[in-house]
């Protein structure tokens, strides 16, 4: 855990408590974007429940891989948002 990243250890959660945890950290991030829309912030988020006897280290590394997808997902889709802008502007341009 490096850079930008931090973690939250939730002991005794579930996977549904760490979930609320992340939709409440969701809603805020709405709250905060809503009252400061010129520099919205955005959260890549990964969890993992420990399975059993399974290493910490193990737990940490799965939602490490989940939360590189979300970031992954976040970039592949505000590409596919900007590509989808260009070309309906392009469209637009062509129609003067």
């Amino acid at each position: 855990i490096g850079g930008d990243e931090f973690a939250l250890l939730l002991p005794g959660m579930n996977e549904s408590d760490a979930q609320a945890v992340l939709d409440n950290l969701n809603e805020l991030l709405v709250l905060n974007n809503q009252f400061y829309p010129g520099s919205p912030l955005s959260l890549a988020t990964g969890a993992a429940t420990r399975q059993g006897s399974e290493k910490i280290e193990e737990t940490v590394r799965r939602a490490d891989i989940l939360m590189y997808q979300s970031k992954n997902d976040y970039y592949s889709r505000s590409a596919a948002d900007l590509r989808a802008a260009q070309e309906e502007f392009e469209r637009w341009r062509s129609a003067m």
